[in-house]
Formats: structure tokens, C-alpha cells, sequence
């Protein structure tokens, strides 16, 4: 797994004003802004198998389960770019899981 870096692209500022629009409705945080900046972000691979051939879904993925918790659900440096796959196979029990883009993961 690769290191990824959260940069302040104009997606990603884009991504965060749509949380905080969605968080305040308590709506859905699955935003096309949000999909486009984490796709970018992660250079359109799952953040676990780092696959992205062939991959025919992408999903939102959060490293830390929200459980009910507004502030991981909306959190940006919460949601990660997935495959379907990893995002189902993924459970709480997993967790701690290394933050790809807090450390390299590589060199751990």
C-alpha cells in the first residue's frame, strides 16, 4: 500500500463544503464532490488492494466506522476511496487499520 496525500486540491475544498452542507441536514455524505475528490485522491485505486482495473464500483469508505458518530461521518480525513469488494469485506473488527495517508505504509 502507498502513501497517499490529502492536498488541498479545488476537489477536495469542494469535498469539505459539501460535508459540512450535508452534515448540517444530516444528509447523505456519498456527494458526487466528495466521490471526485477522493477519486482523484487516490488516483482512482481502492486504498486497500490499490487495484483499479477491472474494478466496476467504488464506494466510500470510512478507515474509522462512524457507528452513529456525526463528526467520523463527515470527517474528511475519514473517507477513503474503495473497491466494492474491500469496502465489503472490511469490518469493524479490522480496525486499527493504518491510515495511508498518515503513514507509509511500505515502510511500517
Amino acid at each position: 500500500m502507498i502513501k497517499f496525500n490529502r492536498t488541498k486540491t479545488e476537489k477536495a475544498k469542494a469535498a469539505v463544503a459539501s460535508l459540512k452542507a450535508v452534515k448540517a441536514v444530516n444528509g447523505n455524505y456519498n456527494t458526487p464532490e466528495v466521490n471526485a475528490a477522493l477519486a482523484e485522491m487516490f488516483c482512482g485505486k481502492c486504498y486497500i488492494c490499490e487495484n483499479k482495473e477491472g474494478i466496476t464500483s467504488f464506494q466510500i469508505e470510512h478507515l474509522k466506522a462512524h457507528k452513529g458518530d456525526a463528526e467520523l461521518k463527515y470527517d474528511w480525513n475519514n473517507l477513503f476511496w474503495a473497491c466494492a469488494h474491500c469496502n465489503n469485506i472490511k469490518r469493524v473488527e479490522d480496525e486499527p487499520i493504518l491510515d495511508c495517508t498518515q503513514v507509509d505504509v511500505e515502510k511500517k
